[in-house]
């Protein structure tokens, strides 16, 4: 879809192109991003705006809308080059290995991470960074989720390294799109099955665990924390690059906004491949919280799950949103000790009034370090909960298409800037370009993520998720959000859950109902839906499954289509 922007320049940067006679450096810029970005089609390129000293505008059209953001990146990129201006570098500070490290020689018995098998304590972590010590640049860590899955990980950030989580349960050739993208020359075997994957080194966790790892150890710089494969709304694996920075600063809003501290229960639910497990690991870890990982059977059944968080006294848990959704409605032992909730991953809608803990509401791309906004939900209601705001070391702004800023109320596409934003995608610079982009409304032009998401900022500057560019769909010369039609058919009495697909040639809803629920059901959730969604064709099924992410498994699903009672007019 064509596209065209109107931005200003960073203010900064606006002030050295008019000391240096715009015309001609801006030109020469936009030349040089336009060879770098586009195949084809010439995009247009027009000063609209000069106001001394430090603004300048201009407008870019006639090209598909991605492809202009990426020459909006590369422009600016060129422009700081021929104008002389010096990109300051993040210090390096503290991170997550340091306070390993400090944990191992303040209390080293402590244990810092155990499943069913085995545990690890704080000090065997410090050993097996020291082990790790000839790795470098960018590690594979094949295994599911375990205590010595993340033993391995803190040993290769400990070693100066970013892990690359390869979930074994994935295809072989998933798997090794991931190792060659991210240029991953070593990885570790950790023993839950070892796919075949030719071209890197394996290095078996015996041979991790007495320092038999090779490598010449002598990166100098400091690498990143990690790299997580997403597919995205396009179903392209992408590696998003985590800094140790970014990581530092949502491991402290964590131990603070949750309450960790030594000896603090924290569980372990999500896949290995899913970034909400660095969200549960390394906050606790740094904070010296006991980490217990979920055997697997917990981690999709709530009842469970339940049972298990109760048994192991845990205080703080993480659980992605339909499953999040299944314990809060589960019954919950006295014996529990669970304070906190902590859920994300997809639209939450309204909490169970007398919940025997809190729900935090958390909302981020993997792309910005897990959680970019998060929000304690009030109990109760009918109303879905906002997303909360954005972290103290983010900020955000909410812009129309064309990148302008909206004011509150509006909807409009969320960008999210500060600490937490990460470094890009590895081996994919043409995607960094498209959505980590300057940020033409502030005064340095840092980077922002452009996430694709529609929000709206209420007048408390809480923002209400709307939905995704890419859910929404035309149906009958109408766009359609599927999560409204989802919200609208949750709110209907008797249903439990609902999932709304856009299907080959109509709308399909699948809906669990409640017990016993009367043959009424479906009639009433039909008329709830607007008139010209009302011959949708609507499926009842008795669960939605959830895939090893614990988020809905929507090709799955889409097979129990024949399998179930579907209800037309």
């Amino acid at each position: 879809m064509t596209g065209a922007l109107r931005l200003p320049l960073p203010r900064r940067l606006a002030g050295a192109c008019l000391a240096h006679g715009d015309q001609e450096i801006l030109s020469t810029a936009f030349a040089h991003a336009v060879t770098a970005c586009v195949d084809g089609t010439r995009p247009s390129f027009t000063i609209v705006e000069r106001a001394a000293p430090d603004r300048v505008t201009v407008a870019l059209a006639d090209a598909d809308a991605a492809a202009l953001w990426a020459v909006w990146t590369v422009f600016v990129e060129r422009l700081r080059e021929l104008v002389g201006e010096v990109a300051v570098p993040t210090p390096g500070g503290d991170c997550v290995t340091h306070a390993i490290r400090r944990l191992a020689e303040e209390r080293g018995s402590a244990v810092a991470i155990e499943d069913d098998r085995e545990s690890f304590t704080y000090a065997r972590l410090a050993e097996l960074a020291r082990a790790a010590s000839g790795l470098d640049g960018v590690v594979g860590i094949v295994g599911t989720a375990s205590a010595r899955f993340f033993a391995a990980a803190a040993a290769v950030m400990g070693a100066n390294c970013a892990y690359l989580p390869l979930d074994a349960r994935q295809p072989a050739d998933r798997l090794l799109r991931m190792v060659r993208q991210a240029s991953c020359r070593v990885v570790i075997d950790v023993g839950d099955g070892m796919p075949d994957l030719p071209g890197p080194r394996v290095v078996p966790w015996a041979d991790l665990v007495h320092g038999r790892v090779g490598g010449s150890g002598e990166s100098a710089v400091e690498t990143p924390a990690y790299v997580m494969f997403t597919s995205g709304s396009t179903g392209v694996p992408r590696g998003a690059v985590v800094g140790r920075s970014s990581l530092w600063s949502l491991c402290r809003w964590v131990a603070r906004t949750v309450g960790l501290t030594h000896g603090t229960v924290v569980s372990q639910v999500a896949s290995v491949s899913f970034d909400a497990s660095a969200l549960e690991v390394w906050p606790a870890l740094a904070a010296g919280a006991r980490v217990c990982v979920a055997p697997h059977d917990a981690r999709l059944d709530p009842f469970e799950l339940v049972e298990w968080l109760a048994d192991r006294q845990v205080e703080y848990c993480f659980s992605p949103t339909p499953m999040a959704e299944l314990v809060m409605r589960a019954p919950w032992p006295p014996t529990a000790a669970l304070r906190a909730l902590g859920t994300g991953g997809d639209r939450l809608h309204a909490v169970p009034s007398e919940l025997p803990f809190r729900v935090l509401n958390q909302y981020g791309p993997t792309e910005c370090t897990i959680v970019a906004t998060a929000g304690w939900v009030e109990p109760g209601g009918d109303e879905l909960p906002p997303i909360g705001l954005p972290l103290p070391f983010n900020h955000h702004l909410v812009v129309s298409e064309s990148g302008s800023p909206l004011p509150p109320g509006t909807e409009g596409e969320l960008w999210i800037g500060g600490t937490g934003v990460g470094l890009g995608y590895v081996g994919d610079l043409h995607a960094t370009r498209e959505r980590f982009v300057p940020n033409p409304h502030s005064d340095a032009g840092e980077t922002v993520y452009r996430t694709g998401d529609i929000v709206r900022e209420r007048a408390d500057g809480r923002l209400e998720f709307v939905g995704r560019r890419d859910r929404q769909v035309k149906i009958s010369g109408a766009r359609v959000e599927l999560g409204d039609v989802e919200a609208t058919v949750r709110a209907v009495p008797g249903v439990v859950t609902a999932v709304a697909d856009p299907g080959e040639r109509r709308l399909v809803v699948f809906v669990v109902a409640e017990p016993d629920t009367g043959g009424g059901l479906v009639e009433a959730v039909r008329a709830a839906l607007p008139t010209f969604l009302r011959y949708s064709r609507i499926v009842v099924v008795d669960t939605i499954p959830l895939n090893h992410n614990g988020k809905t498994d929507l090709a799955t699903l889409r097979t129990r289509v024949d399998l179930a009672t579907d209800h037309t007019p």
